[in-house]
């Protein structure tokens, strides 16, 4: 699978899990404090690019032996809601939870978290 095929599949699935939660990005409460959100500063302008760069930039701030675990995945997943749909959503009390959910979804399965892992290998 190559890597614009996997970040495809992974939108498709956080698209899915954000609207099984109806998350409302305009409304909440300081969220943006709390997910470092100064690395959000304009993601839904971003080109896939940028985003990539943002990505790796983050996941470089994390051990060397975490740069493809459970705390990269949740990198990976919070920075792709942004872009996909905005950096209000960022400030939805229930954005954490929904990256955490939707991190868990692609780390608990074998076959998903294994492709994961090497797409993040890519970034």
């Amino acid at each position: 699978m190559d890597p614009i095929n996997s970040v495809s599949q992974i939108s498709r699935l956080l698209r899915q899990k954000l609207a099984e939660n109806k998350i409302d990005g305009g409304h909440g409460s300081g969220r943006r404090a709390a997910t470092g959100a100064g690395y959000y500063q304009r993601a839904a302008k971003l080109s896939a690019a940028e985003v990539r760069q943002q990505i790796r930039q983050r996941l470089q701030k994390l051990e060397p032996s975490e740069r493809d675990g459970h705390q990269a995945a949740l990198i990976f997943v919070e920075s792709i809601l942004a872009w996909e749909f905005g950096d209000s959503m960022l400030e939805d009390p229930r954005f954490a939870e929904l990256s955490r959910e939707v991190q868990r979804s692609i780390t608990e399965s074998g076959e998903h978290w294994a492709k994961f892992r090497k797409m993040l290998q890519a970034i």
